[in-house]
């Protein structure tokens, strides 16, 4: 669902869903892994730098480190996405 939103609103609402996501950071918990999958740009790299421009700087910096927490805890078998996400957005 958070790729259907346009730039702006992917910009408000993404933060919201990061926090739910956040609340139960343990395997299995589908707004935390959804959570990861929106920050890998995969093929849609035009679409991945248009919703995030709008970001800050420190929101940027903030989501890399959120990364770094997912890398970091292999029980969220979400190791390779987070890797790619990372990437992604040190590409912006």
């Amino acid at each position: 669902m958070l790729p259907l939103f346009s730039p702006k609103g992917f910009w408000y609402y993404y933060p919201a869903y990061l926090s739910c996501g956040l609340t139960k950071f343990e395997y299995e918990n589908t707004v935390l892994e959804f959570s990861v999958y929106a920050l890998f740009s995969g093929n849609e790299e035009s679409w991945y730098k248009e919703h995030f421009r709008c970001f800050s700087t420190e929101q940027i910096d903030f989501l890399r480190d959120f990364l770094r927490c997912v890398i970091a805890d292999a029980s969220l078998d979400l190791t390779d996405e987070a890797k790619k996400g990372l990437l992604s957005l040190n590409s912006l």
